[in-house]
């Protein structure tokens, strides 16, 4: 009984882990897009350039940083739990097969 529900807990974790690295996955798409879609066409003339200082586009790419920088430490976290997730399991497996 106890057991068993541990472990189904532990499944549960694991699926929930799934998820976020799926999650993960699809904001470092978006990620990969937007830096992308900044550096694809460099200022050419000095209207452009006046534009790139724009404080707005500056926002912009502050934002776009930042999530990166967001993305990162929420992908350390998530492999942090895993191996948490995976210790905890090992312990149980243990306990369970004595």
């Amino acid at each position: 009984g106890e057991a068993l529900s541990a472990v189904n807990a532990l499944c549960k974790k694991l699926q929930e882990t799934k998820e976020e690295k799926r999650q993960l996955k699809e904001q470092n798409k978006y990620l990969l897009q937007a830096l992308q879609k900044m550096g694809s066409a460099p200022p050419t003339t000095t209207a452009e350039t006046s534009e790139l200082l724009n404080q707005e586009k500056i926002n912009e790419y502050a934002k776009i940083a930042e999530q990166g920088m967001a993305v990162a430490a929420w992908r350390s976290q998530i492999l942090k739990d895993s191996k948490k997730v995976i210790a905890e399991f090992s312990d149980l497996y243990l306990n369970i097969s004595k």
